[in-house]
């Protein structure tokens, strides 16, 4: 296996690849941290409208449930007069 001597030059020249390597880095990480805000934004107004529907369906079925049992009581008092 050769051996190679690194002079300065050489050494700065792969110091500033790695440095542009870091900031290229660094931009896409800023570009990505962007991307995730916009995101995570669209998911909390996505799920305010899931909860507003969920509430809206919950009132609806108490409704029912109520609608429900008032017209049990009425067959059953309509029942009870009835047999009396």
């Amino acid at each position: 296996m050769e051996r190679s001597t690194w002079t300065d030059e050489r050494l700065d020249d792969k110091m500033q690849g790695i440095d542009h390597t870091f900031e290229l880095m660094r931009d896409e990480l800023s570009g990505m941290r962007t991307e995730m805000r916009e995101l995570r934004q669209d998911l909390t107004s996505e799920m305010t409208g899931l909860r507003s529907d969920f509430n809206a369906l919950q009132r609806q079925l108490i409704q029912v449930g109520f609608t429900l049992v008032g017209v049990l009581v009425a067959a059953m008092t309509a029942l009870i007069i009835a047999v009396a």
